[in-house]
């Protein structure tokens, strides 16, 4: 790990390879089910480490943080600017 942050205009990235996105152009997108009902935005997202986790603010304004892994995130839609989530099943 390097001892400074290092920042960059995104029109200086490199393209993404075939099926992968830079992180930051999936803020602020429209997450929506799998039947496309919509859920909420992207809010933010950040890394633990051992994965990406990703922070959706939902219609009733509650936040959910999920890993970035396709049981979750199954479909990233850049061309309509949609992220499909599967909310995840609570049990008590």
């Amino acid at each position: 790990m390097i001892p400074f942050e290092i920042f960059l205009d995104r029109d200086q990235f490199p393209e993404p390879e075939n099926g992968q996105v830079y992180l930051v152009d999936l803020i602020d997108m429209m997450v929506v089910s799998p039947e496309g009902e919509e859920l909420g935005k992207l809010e933010s997202f950040s890394d633990n480490g051992v994965q990406y986790l990703l922070e959706v603010r939902l219609l009733d304004g509650s936040k959910i943080t999920l890993p970035y892994v396709e049981s979750f995130f199954p479909e990233v839609d850049l061309e309509n600017g949609k992220i499909t989530m599967i909310m995840p099943e609570y049990s008590e």
